[in-house]
């Protein structure tokens, strides 16, 4: 994992160990979406350097994707427009393999 528990508590605010599995497991869903999305790996970033992590905006784009997949871990939304959010597809889109540019 690229965003450590620690870190992913502090984004959410959050003090107890009560959800610490689940926000894990948030963090694992973040991270998948984040590579499938810009068809790469997060590690290491840099194929020259093996030690070298995501640039600071993915890393916020995961964080900001677990948070989201944490608070919204229900089955469904009733009586609500459910819109998924877009800045982080926006955050992660400049640094898809194969994007042409």
């Amino acid at each position: 994992m690229i965003i450590g528990l620690d870190e992913a508590k502090r984004h959410l605010h959050m003090t107890h160990d009560l959800d610490d599995e689940t926000i894990v497991e948030c963090i694992l869903a973040a991270e998948a979406y984040a590579e499938q999305f810009m068809e790469r790996a997060l590690v290491p970033w840099d194929e020259e350097d093996t030690n070298s992590m995501p640039p600071d905006d993915v890393r916020q784009a995961i964080k900001m994707l677990m948070a989201e997949y944490y608070e919204q871990r229900t089955k469904g939304v009733v009586g609500t427009i459910y819109t998924k959010l877009p800045h982080v597809d926006d955050m992660l889109h400049f640094h898809r393999k194969n994007l042409g540019v």
